[in-house]
């Protein structure tokens, strides 16, 4: 009996904290949003927008798939303090690295990024000031990352709470009299804390555990690295940076305007799937119950979640669309044309929310490499669908959207489902075998 009650009291205190941190984190979000939709205007809030997404882009490239190889090899070896606090050591200083290289590239060749972006050089002075949040982001969701893999679920939405909060309270403050300039110092300030405030949390969190650092290149960390930190960078290579390619195809061909109105519609997707993503948390539980061969307490975990998260995001999606033209009357006139496109994200939201679980179970089980090929044709979808219709604008790109979520759907649960039959069978042969050993040792007696 004790074990499904210590499953159900973690799974239920990662809900809470993942839940209710991520819906209060949320609020603070779109309430920036909005003040900087109207602080800023419709064509200054895609130009910001522009610089936030490229901020996204450089910290998935700092990250090299660090964030998810820490919470799984921490998970994986609870019963090593030693083990756990090589892998954080060794993983953390890798991504310090390259977020400083990616940070100063970001410095150095602003005007580059800046013509990529929108065929102009007129963005080039944010990206350098930004230029330093690249790195603060960075090294805040490896913190993070590692908060997770002990399961300290609490503390990581607190973390969340606070960049989410002050971030909103300095839009608020700093891009009435600056402009866009507030907006970014708002993003560059929000994420220095919540690094700082992440590194001594951690911190005292090892030293209180007994949980020594220490730096090892050996076997193990390489095969964490090359075994699922690479494959997991390189699946990610097919999300942000397309979606970055996204944006700047729509920057191109329909201007900042359309880019703001895709932006709003994005942030309202981010929205209905935020509580769902941050089900992350159970990651750990996902990889602890892979591990010892828990097929069946695995498979009914996974779809009983997938099951309430994604009616979850059906019902709050309606519930958005029976309000649309309220909901983009907020920000501005000029977004009220936005309700079709708005529709289309909601229904990428809710084929999102259906198979976000499903990834982090491929997280979980270490296949990665599948999860890279399945982001791989996702983002054909998405690139191949949107090229078709560019000449829809921000409706265009979210049918895209609609296209790539509900064929990935199709494709992880397949995999999935055959993961799950092979740990089946592999715990019932390994029962039999035991029992075939049993009753031997009993004809020899």
């Amino acid at each position: 009996m004790g074990k499904p009650n210590s499953l159900l009291r973690r799974v239920l205190y990662a809900v809470f904290f993942g839940v209710g941190g991520a819906m209060i984190s949320r609020v603070f979000m779109a309430l920036a949003s909005v003040v900087l939709a109207n602080l800023l205007g419709q064509e200054n809030f895609g130009k910001f927008s522009s610089v936030h997404d490229t901020i996204n882009l450089f910290v998935t490239f700092s990250g090299v798939g660090v964030s998810a190889t820490l919470t799984r090899y921490i998970a994986a070896n609870r019963q090593s303090p030693e083990l756990q606090g090589v892998f954080v050591r060794t993983l953390s200083k890798a991504c310090m690295a390259m977020s400083l290289v990616l940070s100063l590239a970001m410095l150095v060749f602003a005007p580059q990024i800046s013509r990529l972006t929108c065929a102009t050089e007129e963005l080039a002075g944010y990206f350098r000031l930004v230029a330093v949040a690249v790195f603060f982001a960075a090294m805040a969701a490896v913190e993070q990352s590692v908060m997770l893999g002990f399961e300290r679920f609490a503390a990581s939405s607190f973390m969340q709470l606070v960049q989410c909060s002050l971030y909103c309270l300095l839009c608020w403050l700093l891009s009435r009299p600056w402009g866009i300039n507030g907006a970014v110092w708002a993003l560059v300030i929000s994420y220095g804390v919540q690094l700082l405030l992440s590194c001594i949390s951690n911190h005292i969190y090892l030293k209180k555990n007994n949980i020594p650092l220490r730096w090892r290149w050996d076997s193990l960390t390489k095969q964490a690295m090359v075994g699922f930190a690479l494959p997991t960078f390189a699946a990610g290579l097919f999300v942000l940076p397309v979606n970055w390619i996204g944006t700047a195809i729509l920057n191109r061909t329909a201007g900042f305007g359309e880019k703001a109105v895709f932006t709003i519609a994005l942030q309202w997707m981010t929205y209905i799937t935020y509580v769902p993503s941050q089900l992350g948390q159970m990651r750990p539980i996902y990889t602890d119950l892979y591990a010892k061969g828990e097929a069946k307490r695995l498979k009914k975990l996974l779809f009983t979640t997938i099951l309430l998260t994604t009616a979850a995001a059906a019902v709050i999606g309606g519930g958005v669309m029976l309000f649309k033209n309220a909901i983009l009357g907020i920000y501005g006139d000029g977004f009220l044309r936005g309700g079709l496109t708005l529709g289309f994200m909601i229904g990428a939201a809710v084929l999102y929310t259906a198979q976000v679980q499903t990834g982090f179970l491929l997280q979980a089980s270490g296949r990665m490499w599948i999860g890279l090929a399945i982001n791989a044709f996702w983002a054909a979808c998405l690139l191949g669908t949107y090229l078709c219709l560019t000449h829809l604008g921000s409706l265009g790109y979210a049918i895209g959207y609609c296209v790539a979520y509900g064929v990935t759907l199709t494709l992880q649960l397949a995999v999935v489902l055959r993961e799950l039959r092979r740990m089946h069978t592999n715990t019932d042969t390994q029962g039999e075998s035991h029992e075939e050993s049993n009753a031997g040792v009993r004809h020899t007696a």
